[in-house]
């Protein structure tokens, strides 16, 4: 709906389907293990091809996601300052403080081998909180109040990395809701923030 949303309002729309991300099978899905790495290699090498194709400006450039796609946003912004709009909802920012208050703790532990209490490394390298310092990109983080998945701490998180480090950002919290919008309400609000962030930065 984002992408509908978006193509009708002039924007170019590139919906990848990165390593990492289900819907190429196992061996596909296989590569969450490497938590953003070769998801990342694939997104840009996407963007660059619709820049060199002259299909997409590489000065108005935005990207967005929802739970992976939200942390593939947060993992980007805090790798490169090519984008200039970010939009991101129910994003896992930390993974440390993500191990113990998710129930997502146990596909980190298989992932990761170890507990972050005994070994942290693998989780901060991977986390986008860690390089938040290098972030330039205004963000719209958008999030559940009750989502178990991801609590909403890690919205509040990243914000609050995004404000220490100058960053434009807004942070929505929706009661009542958990990892997926659900009310009416919320969900046309959604698409009116996001496009209105979209539209305030790249137009």
């Amino acid at each position: 709906d984002w992408g509908q949303l978006l193509a009708s309002n002039g924007y170019v729309v590139f919906l990848p389907n990165t390593r990492g991300v289900t819907g190429e099978g196992g061996a596909m899905h296989a590569t969450i293990d490497h938590w953003g790495e070769m998801a990342f290699q694939d997104l840009m090498d996407g963007v660059d091809y619709l820049i060199a194709q002259k299909i997409a400006d590489p000065n108005r450039l935005g990207i967005g996601g929802w739970s992976n796609g939200g942390f593939m946003t947060e993992y980007a912004i805090t790798r490169t300052t090519r984008f200039k709009a970010a939009v991101a909802v129910a994003g896992h920012a930390n993974f440390f403080s993500l191990y113990g208050t998710s129930y997502l703790r146990d596909g980190l532990r298989r992932t990761s081998k170890e507990s972050p209490y005994f070994k942290r490394d693998w989780y901060d390298a991977h986390s986008p909180i860690t390089f938040i310092k290098n972030c330039r990109t205004p963000t719209l983080l958008l999030h559940g109040e009750f989502d178990a998945g991801v609590p909403v701490g890690q919205a509040r998180e990243f914000y609050t990395g995004l404000k220490d480090a100058g960053v434009e950002a807004e942070l929505v919290i929706y009661p009542r809701e958990r990892h997926s919008i659900q009310e009416y309400s919320h969900r046309i609000d959604v698409q009116k923030r996001m496009l209105a962030w979209f539209d305030k930065h790249l137009k």
